[in-house]
């Protein structure tokens, strides 16, 4: 029996080591962004879907280790998936869908992000036709949104802000108005 135990053995080891032997390491774009006030980097992998122009995307935590823990997957269907950025302190973490140029913003407390505990709710969702990037978010939930049109278009009452309270990275030309996640917008 011994005898007959080592042979397969050793035919499972033949062939499992020819199957691998035209076996390359190969690289996918992984891009690691650190996580403000943290020791932790959150590692995103964006892949062409195979329904494209849609992607898939994969999140992993590195930990102050430099270890590679999975937090999600997500396959591509409808919309284009992509990491936005963090707060400015790194309390929250913006994910962006966008389906045919319409985006999605999800934010997520930070530490539940990093979490590998799944599935997990938003805490809040920015999501009008109009809105068309998140300039700023606070640590204290309050955002600068810079919109495609005005404000009437998000039945706001606002005015647009003057640019010298814009952040450095906007577009001067298009309206922004301040934006609480901790309100239920319609």
């Amino acid at each position: 029996i011994m005898m007959k135990y080592l042979v397969l053995l050793s035919l499972t080891a033949f062939s499992i080591g020819h199957c691998n032997a035209n076996a390359k390491q190969t690289a996918l774009p992984t891009n690691c962004y650190e996580v403000p006030s943290k020791a932790n980097s959150l590692c995103v992998i964006e892949t062409s879907a195979q329904d494209m122009p849609v992607n898939d995307v994969v999140f992993y935590l590195k930990d102050e280790f430099g270890r590679f823990v999975l937090l999600d997957a997500i396959k591509g269907d409808v919309a284009h998936i992509f990491f936005n950025g963090f707060s400015t302190g790194g309390k929250y973490t913006v994910i962006t869908t966008a389906e045919e140029g319409h985006p999605n913003f999800l934010i997520y407390p930070t530490d539940k992000f990093l979490s590998p505990t799944r599935p997990l709710k938003a805490y809040a969702v920015i999501s009008n036709y109009f809105i068309t990037r998140i300039a700023l978010l606070t640590d204290d939930g309050e955002a600068i949104i810079e919109l495609l049109d005005s404000p009437s278009n998000i039945n706001s009452s606002q005015q647009c802000l003057p640019t010298k309270h814009l952040p450095e990275n906007s577009d001067k030309e298009r309206c922004h108005i301040r934006y609480s996640i901790h309100h239920k917008h319609k």
